[in-house]
């Protein structure tokens, strides 16, 4: 990406205006065009979009939303841009501000954000990623995720390492000192997985590691930091990566050992989505981020009784969750009227800290449409802060949480004290290095010292080849 981008884009928007209608539309109302609306075959929450749309189009006649559904990648945002096609307002990764903004791809947002009203209540740590080098807010989050263990309680307690009863879904996380049962370091996590292998016959594994689709590398950060890992490192005002390091070293070599003693399911290119088709039976655990435990039982069939989802586990170097999220940001040819209409809009979603009736009404009917899809409904991450919205929403988990509580609370009580940003330059291209010495360490888990420490040094350079 080059900072030049944005003069292309420039040059392309007028073109762009006539072929997505981004502009005012023939009956004069300024269009924002939603890339966050549904796909077509979610029925349900078409359905509630277009509700939203009635509304918010009722009491803002100036606006029309224009249905426009996309879904981000690094590759097709830039064909988009260029083109002048992006929708006014999209959803992406905490991890690509940078790049959005270096490459003129998304538009700041200060001003517009703070008119509405949204500025004062974000969380800090959220609007802090979202932020350039300029200081200008480029992004409103939606919500965040933190990585921990999912847990198929149902299959831990048949063969011996959880207690209680899965006939009643009944199953005990805690010693009677409150201490977990479940793995809380490394060296635990590796006993714990080697003893599922072993009592289920060899039949079960303990867990998966992912080495793929740069989803080996966004899970491997997160062990590094445990095993004392520091991935990036500033010298003299300049970037550049770290992961040739004895720490990283150190990582490959514990999912080495994990290979090697059977914890692992034998399969060695798995990439994030795998894990629905394992964790009914195959395995026992797996790595995740707490915005996809519903998948647990809308993909793979668990009961949503039988899951349990609780922190990740510390090494010598600390106790970390990589804490990312999801942000909306906004088309670098939006113009102001667009964004301010677009920022109302996501009161009328129900993602808005404006405890309106719109608002609040939005929010509920997520709620119901999760229920008549059959959807665990567990609490989330929450971007804002301030309290109306806050006791708005506990109200709400109140109600319609439809969990055991009590196999959730450890993750929600340690979450904001655990976690760890991604890296702030180039983090996408950093996990698809890290693929690859995943993938090493599982095909050839027996790689000494030395073999390790050289295939670092030349994805380190590799990684090194985007910073500035």
């Amino acid at each position: 990406m080059k900072k030049h981008l944005s003069l292309t884009i420039a040059c392309a928007s007028m073109l762009g205006l006539l072929l997505t209608g981004c502009g005012p539309s023939d009956e004069g109302k300024i269009q924002v065009i939603v890339g966050m609306w549904p796909q077509a075959q979610q029925k349900e929450d078409v359905n509630m979009f277009t509700v939203w749309k009635e509304r918010f189009e009722a009491d803002h006649p100036e606006y029309e939303i224009v249905a426009q559904p996309y879904t981000y990648s690094s590759e097709t945002v830039t064909q988009m841009a260029l083109a002048g096609t992006l929708p006014t307002i999209f959803q992406t990764y905490f991890t690509e501000p940078p790049m959005l903004i270096d490459g003129g791809i998304i538009r700041p947002v200060t001003e517009l954000v703070r008119e509405v009203g949204y500025y004062d209540d974000m969380d800090p740590f959220m609007r802090g990623t979202l932020e350039g080098e300029d200081g200008e807010l480029y992004g409103i989050p939606r919500d965040g995720y933190g990585f921990g263990m999912l847990l198929n309680l149902k299959t831990l307690n048949m063969y011996g390492l959880i207690d209680g009863d899965y006939s009643k879904h009944e199953y005990v996380l805690h010693d009677e000192s409150g201490n977990p049962l479940y793995p809380t370091t490394f060296e635990e996590l590796r006993d714990f997985c080697q003893k599922l292998y072993e009592n289920s016959g060899e039949s079960v594994a303990g867990t998966m590691i992912y080495s793929a689709n740069k989803q080996g590398g966004w899970l491997l950060s997160n062990f590094a930091w445990s095993f004392g890992a520091t991935l990036e490192v500033e010298e003299n005002g300049v970037w550049r990566g770290n992961l040739a390091s004895e720490e990283m070293v150190d990582t490959l070599e514990y999912v080495q050992s994990l290979k090697n003693d059977g914890c692992l399911i034998p399969d060695t290119n798995i990439t994030y989505n795998d894990w629905y088709n394992k964790i009914n039976e195959q395995v026992g655990l797996v790595f995740v981020g707490n915005d996809v435990v519903q998948n647990a039982v809308t993909q793979a069939g668990v009961d949503r009784q039988d899951i349990a989802f609780v922190p990740m586990p510390g090494g010598p170097g600390g106790r970390y969750t990589l804490y990312g999220g999801t942000p909306f940001v906004f088309s670098a040819d939006a113009s102001d009227e667009q964004v301010r209409g677009a920022l109302l809009f996501l009161e009328y979603m129900g993602r808005a800290p404006i405890m309106s009736e719109a608002c609040k009404t939005a929010m509920e009917e997520g709620k119901q449409v999760s229920l008549r899809k059959n959807e665990p409904i567990i609490p989330s991450i929450r971007p804002w802060t301030n309290d109306d919205y806050n006791d708005f929403a506990d109200g709400l988990d109140g109600k319609y949480v439809n969990v055991n509580m009590e196999y959730f609370e450890d993750f929600f009580d340690t979450v904001n004290d655990m976690r760890h940003p991604e890296v702030e330059h180039y983090a996408q291209e950093m996990y698809a290095q890290l693929d690859k010495a995943v993938y090493s360490s599982l095909t050839n888990p027996n790689r000494s010292r030395d073999e390790i420490m050289n295939q670092l040094i030349t994805i380190n350079a590799e990684w090194n080849r985007n910073f500035k």
